[in-house]
């Protein structure tokens, strides 16, 4: 999920409803903008800090940053992460 879970206000109920399309041991990729603070481009701001404790509650056991960029719209990074469904790894 790149670049997308910024523009979902319930991320909870939106990841849960999209449970069923997940394997067992599937693996999310999810790239997203490391603030928490809003703007008009990223409503709904996810930053790894958050991502984590939010699929820690959901469930899953791991998540693994895997590297940061600067954004091209201001100050901000841009984080890539890696999200083990069910705490497995599938490598």
């Amino acid at each position: 999920m790149a670049n997308s879970l910024h523009f979902i206000q319930n991320k909870p109920n939106f990841i849960k409803n999209l449970s069923g399309v997940f394997t067992e041991n599937g693996v999310i990729l999810l790239v997203e903008y490391d603030t928490d603070k809003p703007s008009h481009w990223v409503p709904y701001p996810l930053s790894f800090r958050a991502a984590t404790k939010l699929f820690h509650e959901l469930g899953c056991m791991k998540i693994q940053k895997l590297n940061t960029h600067p954004s091209i719209y201001g100050n901000r990074e841009i984080y890539a992460s890696l999200i083990y469904l069910r705490g497995n790894q599938v490598f």
